[in-house]
């Protein structure tokens, strides 16, 4: 008697797709991507996906370049997908204010802050610190202790890999430290901070689903 084979109809299920991990940050800074990149694994859980800036350096345009991107590549917030928007604050008190209200009218992206600049979260990696930086070249001064001649778009993600759980303790006890002084945020009452921490959580999440 002839054996029976039966034919699996193609595409009667859908797989569950990995979720997105979607990242902007602002102009031709390539400082982010670079310390991000390191987690953009092939047989990952999880998908990152990063978006070209352009010239685009403001707040409401980076939103508005995510939410096309979102849109044209049918992401979901029900399927894990999640999308941030890398920021310095530069001790702008009125980019604070705007990242605020673009905040609450989006539900496609979380922006994450850091004061005055995203060099903070290397500088992290070496010490605890509440100085008030007048300025992102002040920081990037202080940061050349640890890395010296340091400049913006530098890879240094092997030198810091080591060094992650001490950043991400000093970044949570600095955000403590301004909660507790009852401070807003983003604003420049809250000199240094980052919100990086945030990120390598959402991160640690999608490895585990």
């Amino acid at each position: 008697m002839a054996r029976k084979f039966s034919v699996k109809a193609r595409n009667t299920h859908t797989r569950k797709p990995r979720p997105v991990l979607l990242l902007i940050a602002e102009g031709r800074n390539v400082t982010e991507t670079q310390y991000f990149r390191q987690f953009q694994k092939q047989h990952a859980s999880y998908s990152i996906k990063f978006i070209t800036p352009g010239s685009d350096t403001d707040p409401e345009g980076l939103l508005k370049k995510m939410q096309r991107f979102w849109e044209a590549n049918d992401l979901h917030t029900e399927n894990g997908d999640k999308g941030y928007i890398i920021l310095d604050l530069d001790c702008n008190d009125s980019k604070g204010r705007l990242i605020e209200r673009l905040e609450r009218g989006t539900e496609v992206a979380r922006f994450i802050v850091s004061n005055p600049c995203f060099e903070l979260w290397y500088l992290l990696h070496y010490k605890f610190t509440t100085h008030v930086y007048l300025n992102s070249a002040e920081l990037i001064h202080d940061l050349r202790n640890y890395i010296p001649n340091y400049e913006r778009n530098l890879d240094v993600v092997e030198r810091l890999s080591e060094k992650t759980d001490t950043a991400l303790a000093n970044a949570l006890r600095l955000q403590k430290h301004f909660e507790e002084l009852g401070y807003r945020w983003p604003s420049n009452e809250e000199n240094p901070r980052t919100d990086v921490p945030e990120i390598l959580e959402t991160i640690k999440q999608m490895e585990g689903s």
